[in-house]
């Protein structure tokens, strides 16, 4: 089972987030919205080296960031969100 997968088995040793009946391994969730970021930042960086960039799709890549960097920054001051070795999973943007 991924990190990102539902259901009561997990390992007891991970910190999960239980939303309804589903829970979400913190690690995994953290390294994805983590690397959505990154993603969003770089296509957002292409789209303005444009001569034009359609201002229409580049505000709703500017909304989608924020709303990730939102979520990220909720995770981490409300869950361990270090690797097994006390690394910091995301370099907080």
């Amino acid at each position: 089972m991924s990190g990102l997968d539902s259901g009561t088995e997990h390992d007891p040793g991970e910190p999960v987030l239980a939303i309804g009946k589903e829970r979400v391994n913190i690690r995994a969730i953290t390294t994805k919205v983590s690397n959505d970021i990154k993603f969003l930042q770089d296509r957002i960086a292409k789209m303005k080296a444009f001569n034009t960039p359609n201002p229409e799709t580049l505000k709703v890549y500017e909304d989608m960031l924020d709303s990730r960097k939102a979520v990220l920054q909720w995770l981490e001051s409300n869950y361990d969100c270090t690797n097994e070795s006390g690394k910091k999973l995301s370099k907080s943007a």
